[in-house]
């Protein structure tokens, strides 16, 4: 599943140190917007992330991908509003893989890509 929105998502496997990282950046349009413009996109992206993955019944590992993308959005929000994000700057989370024990995690973040 293909969703346009304000962020840029990509997974970075590293065999090496054994972890997985998601990475996050704002998309150049979201970055030009103004202030005001960036918080409307954002809470509609987080609607429309909502939807979809509550139309999802038999694909639990996108589902929960797109939830996850939710939540992260969701925790951004209020950094959005306060303007405390370079939006040039890349977010990165850094997961477990799928030998971790939480392999539903790993999963869903691998099953499901964002552009």
């Amino acid at each position: 599943m293909k969703i346009e929105g304000p962020l840029a998502i990509s997974i970075v496997d590293d065999d090496v140190q054994n972890k997985r990282t998601l990475e996050i950046n704002f998309t150049e349009e979201f970055q030009q917007l103004e202030s005001s413009q960036q918080l409307s996109e954002m809470k509609k992206y987080i609607q429309l992330l909502f939807q979809n993955a509550q139309s999802l019944q038999d694909k639990q590992a996108e589902k929960d991908g797109l939830l996850l993308v939710m939540q992260i959005c969701e925790q951004l929000l209020p950094h959005l509003q306060q303007d405390e994000l370079d939006l040039a700057e890349t977010i990165l989370f850094e997961m477990g893989l799928a030998t971790d024990p939480r392999p539903e995690i790993s999963v869903s973040i691998a099953d499901f890509k964002i552009n």
